[in-house]
């Protein structure tokens, strides 16, 4: 089902706190290519917390460390994996060429697809992701929102 969309618009969205999300990145981006980390504050989208990732940059060798997990996508996993390496993941070779794509690119990306890491009913994701750089050229934080929700919600 997977489905990475590049050129997306808020229609695409699944929820409204993306919407939000996406919104506030571009306000705080301004007329910079990306935000950096301290420009976001978190009490600016507080319907979206539980469904949050923050994943760690590490540019040589290149490896994606989750640095933050919502508590909404550990209760559905049953296991926070907060200081995991996104090659440790399940699906780790898609994850990593989205996140790769995302340092090479510099712009955000909206994703579809199931969500595999639960034994629990069949759910479907959506996820928002967004770079965000400390030195306003290079992508030092990875910003991942998701929605889960059910197949036929």
């Amino acid at each position: 089902m997977s489905n990475f969309i590049i050129d997306f618009t808020t229609d695409d969205l699944t929820s409204d706190y993306q919407n939000t999300i996406l919104q506030y990145w571009h306000e705080i981006r301004g007329d910079r290519t990306m935000p950096a980390r301290k420009d976001f504050n978190p009490l600016h989208v507080p319907d979206a917390l539980g469904n949050l990732m923050l994943i760690d940059v590490k540019h040589t060798p290149r490896d994606y460390t989750i640095r933050l997990i919502g508590t909404n996508i550990t209760e559905l996993t049953g296991k926070d994996n907060t200081g995991q390496s996104a090659s440790s993941f399940r699906d780790a070779a898609e994850v990593v060429s989205r996140f790769d794509w995302i340092l090479e690119n510099k712009q955000p990306y909206f994703s579809k697809d199931e969500f595999i890491w639960s034994s629990r009913d069949r759910r479907i994701y959506s996820a928002l992701v967004l770079p965000f750089s400390e030195n306003g050229e290079d992508v030092s934080i990875i910003f991942c929102c998701l929605h889960i929700y059910k197949d036929n919600d």
